[in-house]
């Protein structure tokens, strides 16, 4: 997704009168508590994303954006896998899609494995900001180039594998 994508998602309930609901989870805890505030960040993550669930919210974006000196992300893949297999073991992930909008995002493989731990979507937003500052004025373009070359090759590892559509791979691990 590009980064104004992205914004329709979060505002999706107003573009669709109610009939969608997104809520951002951020992925991001303090780094004073150490390693171990990731595993408690994981399960205060999966316990949001099912009460949201519960509560209508019918598209999640995971995000890092919050990232600063003081805060770490845990990483996406882990996060995006922690709140999949959570939501289906409570029965509740064909009610809701993922995004993951991640600042480590960068390579085709990175947005593979994503996919393949329940992804839907996938908002690069710190690869889009670099280019973006390199580009200059034409970066519009440049980013829509990055997004080209990832899609396609995300439909040659697709192929490679005989899967056709992202949704077959989405959720496959």
């Amino acid at each position: 997704l590009m980064q104004d994508d992205l914004a329709r998602l979060v505002n999706i309930e107003s573009l669709t009168n109610g009939r969608f609901k997104s809520l951002v989870l951020d992925i991001t805890y303090d780094a004073a508590e150490g390693a171990a505030g990731c595993e408690a960040a994981l399960a205060r993550l999966a316990a949001a994303a099912e009460a949201s669930v519960a509560d209508g919210y019918n598209i999640l974006i995971l995000s890092d954006r919050g990232v600063d000196a003081r805060r770490v992300p845990v990483p996406a893949l882990l996060a995006c896998s922690g709140v999949h297999h959570a939501l289906v073991r409570k029965g509740l992930r064909t009610s809701t899609g993922l995004v993951v909008d991640s600042g480590s995002v960068r390579e085709t493989h990175h947005f593979a494995l994503l996919a393949g731990y329940g992804a839907e979507a996938v908002c690069p937003w710190l690869a889009l900001e670099t280019i973006k500052d390199f580009s200059g004025e034409d970066y519009k373009d440049a980013q829509k180039k990055y997004v080209k070359a990832v899609g396609k090759g995300l439909n040659k590892v697709m192929s490679k594998m005989g899967i056709s559509t992202y949704q077959s791979y989405c959720g496959a691990q």
